[in-house]
């Protein structure tokens, strides 16, 4: 045999190995875990087309800084200070540790975290306080939908109050165009209100004081609020702090809202996603973080599209920083949608950052490749997801073993819509408890 040959004897070898080491034989649900459990990113995922590979890695065309691009952040609080003094805790050495901080579980490390090292926000410049002319209610009469965070006067007003301190905004422009966006700049408003986040587009041009021309302004402005003045014994900004990552997310990322009439813990995310949850200690759901490059799973087919036709046992770690407790999940004959499992455990963050989901275990989304539209599966009684009500609505989507090895019900999953199809494309079985190693057959 030639040395050619061999090779490739070698590789078939190899993934046969890989495919086998996890497989099992068919049993019953419950009653016990599966052994000799393999990571799914140890194991090849050739199998699957190139064009599903390409439609399920595509982020949303509006998603923006996918991908290794760290952006500066310029943080302006301010205040209307007849109604709304600013909080006096509200200092540059505060934002600078709560906003940019390093290892001190800062917004930084939270997406440092989430990203796995990929992303980290840049200290573009901490303003002043910054004094508006009028009140709330100048401001209200000419908003666009009666909120002074939506009137553009006031986000003009600001970024050029922040220029008359000395911070020339044309150093944003990196591309030397006369436009600065959000894949250049982040903006940051935070005024002293107590209860307050939004982001707002903002249209406009403002003239720089070293620049010969103005620059135009078209981006997502973050509005997140600090603790009133008169409430000192609270940290300002860290009651509201998953309220800033969520319009950070806004912002920086153009992620969309996923919670149901702007209640928290509601909607596609429920309780186990920033977009859907800003009131609780929240990590981001791992598709948008796939959709943004900081997540990279391999995709695992149906049993009877593998290599080696069969169920096999995976092992899901979530363990800062490696966590590789994600897997895609698709199905060939549902083309238009796939599904992502992943590891959730409260202690898998060195900051407590996903440290109020309402239990661990095995979370597992759907995603529709027409609309991009990412909807928790809804697990609350294992086999709630026999019916459409079941996704995204529960708020304790875990699957995972509670009852000491009894039987616990296969978590089936179908392709939306459900009353299109007779048969589920996956069948979890033989879940292990709880906790940063996880092992579960399908």
């Amino acid at each position: 045999m030639n040395k050619r040959n061999q090779f490739q004897l070698l590789i078939i070898l190899g993934i046969f190995t890989l495919f086998s080491m996890g497989c099992v034989e068919e049993t019953e649900s419950g009653g016990s875990y599966c052994e000799g459990a393999v990571s799914p990113y140890s194991l090849p995922d050739n199998y699957i087309s190139q064009t599903a590979k390409d439609a399920i890695f595509a982020a949303p065309n509006w998603y923006r800084n996918v991908g290794d691009e760290n952006v500066p952040v310029v943080v302006v609080p301010f205040e209307f200070p007849q109604v709304f003094p600013v909080n006096p805790g509200l200092t540059k050495e505060y934002i600078r540790s709560v906003y940019f901080g390093e290892n001190n579980g800062s917004l930084n490390d939270y997406f440092r975290e989430n990203s796995r090292g990929r992303f980290e926000m840049l200290e573009g410049y901490i303003a002043d306080p910054v004094t508006m002319d009028f009140d709330t209610a100048f401001y209200n009469n000419g908003a666009p939908t009666g909120g002074f965070i939506d009137n553009p006067v006031l986000h003009q007003e600001l970024m050029e109050k922040v220029g008359e301190q000395g911070l020339d905004w044309s150093i944003f422009d990196t591309n030397n165009n006369f436009l600065l966006t959000n894949t250049e700049v982040q903006v940051v408003f935070i005024p002293s209100i107590g209860g307050l986040g939004a982001a707002r587009p903002g249209n406009f041009d403002i003239q720089p004081s070293n620049a010969n021309s103005p620059i135009s302004i078209s981006m997502q402005f973050v509005f997140a609020d600090a603790k009133r003045s008169d409430e000192t014994t609270i940290e300002p900004i860290a009651y509201n702090f998953f309220t800033h990552a969520h319009e950070l997310c806004h912002g920086l990322f153009g992620l969309p809202d996923r919670y149901a009439n702007g209640t928290c813990g509601t909607g596609a995310g429920a309780r186990y996603d920033l977009m859907s949850n800003n009131c609780e200690s929240m990590e981001m759901n791992p598709v948008d973080k796939m959709w943004l490059g900081w997540l990279s799973p391999k995709i695992i087919g149906t049993e009877s599209m593998r290599p080696n036709p069969g169920r096999y046992c995976y092992l899901f770690e979530n363990d800062y920083p490696d966590r590789k407790g994600a897997a895609i999940l698709y199905d060939e004959n549902a083309p238009d949608q796939f599904w992502m499992i992943e590891n959730r455990n409260r202690s898998s963050s060195m900051f407590g950052f996903d440290g109020q989901i309402p239990k661990e275990g095995l979370v597992i989304w759907n995603v529709n490749l027409d609309t991009k539209h990412v909807n928790l599966v809804g697990a609350e009684n294992y086999d709630g997801l026999l019916t459409y009500e079941g996704y995204g609505e529960s708020a304790e989507a875990a699957y995972a073993d509670t009852s000491g090895g009894d039987d616990i019900p296969a978590m089936l999953l179908y392709p939306l819509p459900i009353n299109s199809v007779t048969s589920p494309s996956f069948e979890l079985r033989n879940v292990s408890p709880a906790g940063r190693e996880m092992t579960c057959e399908f």
